[in-house]
C-alpha cells in the first residue's frame, strides 16, 4: 500500500476510490453485498477515516455505493458501471458517431487564434473558429469534451451547425474541399481539472487522458487542431500487435 499512497498529484480519497471501484467492478463486492465498515477499510488502506468517507460518498455519487443508517454502506442491486469505450471506436475512428452517441455544442467562437500548445506540429492559419463540444453515450452520459479549431475559411465550407450531429473531420473530408495530407497525435494521462469534473460530471481527481491532434495539408497548414479530454474510467486502448510480435 505505501507504493499506492506514496505523494502524488492525485487527491488520497480518489485514489482510495479508485481501488475500491475497482473491486465492485471485479466482482469482488458482489451487488446488494455490505462492504467492510469504516474501521475495516481504515485497518486495510491505513489512511484517515475522513478521507475514506469521501471515497464512499463519491462512489454513492457515481451510483455504486447506498449508504443506510445504522445498516452500513452496500453495493447497489444493479450498480451503474459504465462501459468503457474502447479507443479504436471514439479516438481512432474519425467517421460518424455511432447512433446511440450523441454530440452537444458548448460554444462556438469566430476569429480566434491557434491554441498556445507546446507540441505544434506545422504551421497556423490567421484565424480559426473555436468549438467546444460535449459527448454523451447512450445513456446521456458525458464521456468526452472536444474543443477542436477550425480554420476559419474552411469553416464555412461546412453545413450549417453540421457539427451538432457529426464529427468535424468528417465534416472536413466531405464538404471543405481540401485534402487531408497529414495527421498527428498526442496523448498524455492526467487528473480532472475544475471545469472538467463539472463538464463530464466526474469526481475531482479522476484520472482523465488528454488527446491533442493536428491536422494538415499538404503545405504544412493547421486545418484543424482537436483537444479532446476523455474520462479515465470510460477509456480502453486495445491494440492487436501481432505484426510486430512476429517481425524477427
Amino acid at each position: 500500500m505505501a507504493e499506492i499512497f506514496s505523494p502524488g498529484p492525485i487527491p488520497l480519497y480518489a485514489r482510495v476510490a479508485s481501488i475500491l471501484r475497482e473491486r465492485i467492478r471485479a466482482g469482488e463486492w458482489a451487488p446488494g453485498t455490505q462492504i467492510p465498515t469504516i474501521d475495516d477499510l481504515r485497518a486495510t488502506y491505513q489512511v484517515a477515516e475522513i478521507t475514506l468517507r469521501q471515497a464512499v460518498k463519491t462512489l454513492a455519487a457515481e451510483g455504486l455505493l447506498s449508504s443506510r443508517r445504522g445498516k452500513g454502506t452496500f453495493v447497489l442491486d444493479t450498480p451503474r458501471l459504465a462501459e468503457p469505450t474502447p479507443v479504436d471506436t471514439v479516438i481512432e475512428q474519425f467517421s460518424a458517431l455511432d447512433a446511440t452517441h450523441k454530440i452537444r455544442v458548448l460554444q462556438r467562437e469566430k476569429n480566434v487564434s491557434a491554441p498556445l500548445w507546446q507540441w505544434r506540429p506545422g504551421h497556423s492559419a490567421k484565424s480559426y473558429v473555436r468549438i467546444v463540444k460535449l459527448h454523451t453515450d447512450a445513456q446521456g452520459e458525458a464521456y468526452a469534451v472536444f474543443q477542436m479549431h477550425v480554420e476559419s475559411a474552411l469553416y464555412k465550407r461546412l453545413p450549417p451547425r453540421a457539427d451538432e450531429r457529426d464529427k468535424i473531420i468528417r465534416l472536413i473530408r466531405e464538404h471543405g474541399k481540401v485534402k487531408i495530407a497529414a495527421a498527428r497525435e498526442r496523448m498524455t494521462i492526467g487528473i480532472a481539472e475544475f471545469n472538467e469534473t463539472e463538464q463530464l460530471q466526474c469526481p475531482a481527481g479522476l484520472p482523465v487522458a488528454r488527446i491533442q491532434r493536428v491536422f494538415m495539408d499538404e503545405s504544412g497548414l493547421v486545418l484543424a487542431y482537436g483537444a479532446i479530454t476523455y474520462r479515465g474510467d470510460r477509456l480502453v486502448m486495445e491494440r492487436d500487435f501481432t505484426r510486430n510480435a512476429n517481425r524477427k
